[in-house]
């Protein structure tokens, strides 16, 4: 189990493995975020805003498919939590393999590396419910 702290020290979030992503693929597994939200399929990597006001992670998406015949649709997405109200919404992604990873994140953005290039995601233009 992995412990984060935020930056100031006001919340928490825990990861706990579940399994692997076929035969030597990344380990995902449970996210709990203020011992409340939890989400199902998160990698073993977060970060956090510098005032603590968001959280990031990388999550394995399913998508169902509707007719049930063939195989789960999938990707690997980044989750960005509003701390305040624990406000939860998906942001990019891209398809297997995972060469999805965080970056670093500011009060204002959130930069991750998708397969080898930068990308911004402009935490202003997240549409949250009121």
């Amino acid at each position: 189990m992995e412990k984060w702290i935020s930056p100031n020290n006001q919340y928490q979030a825990q990861w706990r493995g579940g399994g692997e992503l076929g035969m030597s693929g990344p380990e995902w597994g449970w996210l709990t975020i203020e011992n409340s939200l939890k989400v199902k399929g998160a990698f073993a990597e977060i970060i956090w805003s510098e005032n603590s006001e968001f959280l990031a992670f990388v999550k394995w998406h399913i998508q169902d498919v509707p007719t049930r015949q063939g195989v789960e649709g999938y990707s690997f997405r980044i989750g960005v939590v509003r701390m305040s109200d624990l406000s939860l919404r998906y942001c990019g992604g891209n398809g297997y393999p995972p060469t999805l990873s965080l970056h670093s994140m500011t009060n204002r953005a959130v930069t991750v590396i998708v397969e080898g290039q930068q990308k911004i995601i402009n935490l202003e233009k997240i549409e949250w419910d009121k």
